[in-house]
């Protein structure tokens, strides 16, 4: 049935029972010492494998970063310079404006001034036309007066030559009458 044990041996299952578990804790101390030593070295190899990779990566980001600064300096410059001839251009442009304004303004006022030359001009014609057209019905009139005239002295020298003509005839008639009265005369 139960086995009762003697506390001697009691004593003597504990303790090697404790050397037992000590020899196990020693032996997975090693193991696990042993295992760490070679994941150190690994960890370390693959650490330093990895530092060599961010040191290169690190080179060339910094290779690269040199070289952005590079272009962006330059970009900077180019950059600059176009914003100086752009501003210099919007200078000559704002200035050319101005100029072009008092150009129009000086138009505006010139078209102005020949608007009114124009009016006045429409308004000599206006009144040389008229004065024109009273100085063509005087002539008109004047002409009128003188054709009348023509035709009055045209009548009073048809009147003149008819008088004439009659006057010859009774010249002629009265010359044959005192030929016939000096042929009458010398008969006698």
């Amino acid at each position: 049935m139960t086995k009762t044990i003697a506390p001697k041996e009691k004593a003597k299952t504990i303790k090697s029972k404790n050397e037992t578990s000590n020899a196990k804790k020693s032996l997975k101390e090693e193991v696990v010492k042993e295992e760490t030593k070679e994941t150190s070295k690994l960890t370390l190899k693959s650490l330093h494998k990895e530092l060599s990779s961010l040191q290169d990566t690190m080179k060339n980001l910094k290779d690269d970063t040199l070289v952005n600064a590079h272009h962006l300096y330059h970009l900077k410059q180019s950059s600059t310079k176009n914003i100086t001839e752009l501003t210099n251009n919007l200078q000559d442009l704002k200035e050319e404006r101005a100029k072009v304004f008092q150009l129009v303004e000086e138009l505006s006022k010139l078209v102005f001034t020949l608007q009114q030359e124009v009016k006045l001009l429409k308004e000599d014609n206006v009144f040389i036309i008229k004065e024109f057209s009273k100085e063509k019905a005087l002539n008109a009139k004047k002409i009128q007066i003188l054709a009348s005239h023509i035709q009055s002295n045209e009548k009073k020298t048809f009147s003149f030559f008819k008088k004439s003509s009659i006057l010859e005839e009774l010249n002629t008639l009265e010359n044959k009458k005192e030929q016939k009265h000096s042929f009458i005369f010398n008969e006698d």
